[in-house]
């Protein structure tokens, strides 16, 4: 997102613009030349767990999860399976908040 020079909260606010919830129902998205976004979807049966693109204050982040489950990475959206209280960094970004993934499907 650096090199776009876009920030992702205002990466975040464009996906939500468009309907989505969490980064598991869009498989792929295109920052345009005129600096639109083309985003295109999972099918429904398709989706996977993601990241909410809620902002952070909206949104529970942990760097200790509460309880078992699917989180993502707050910075790289990473989803990882925690137990309790895991204390971990993420293994693609090095970055050490999660948040619960979303695994809800798109309404269209």
């Amino acid at each position: 997102l650096r090199n776009l020079n876009i920030s992702s909260n205002e990466l975040f606010m464009e996906l939500r613009q468009q309907g989505v919830e969490h980064l598991g129902q869009v498989r792929l998205g295109l920052l345009e030349t005129d600096g639109e976004l083309s985003l295109y979807f999972y099918e429904a049966k398709d989706t996977r767990p993601g990241l909410s693109v809620l902002p952070p204050e909206h949104r529970p982040e942990y760097d200790s999860p509460p309880s078992p489950g699917l989180y993502c990475c707050v910075s790289c959206g990473l989803p990882v399976q925690h137990q309790l209280h895991d204390v971990i960094a993420c293994m693609r970004c090095g970055h050490r908040s999660w948040s619960p993934a979303l695994q809800t499907t798109r309404n269209r």
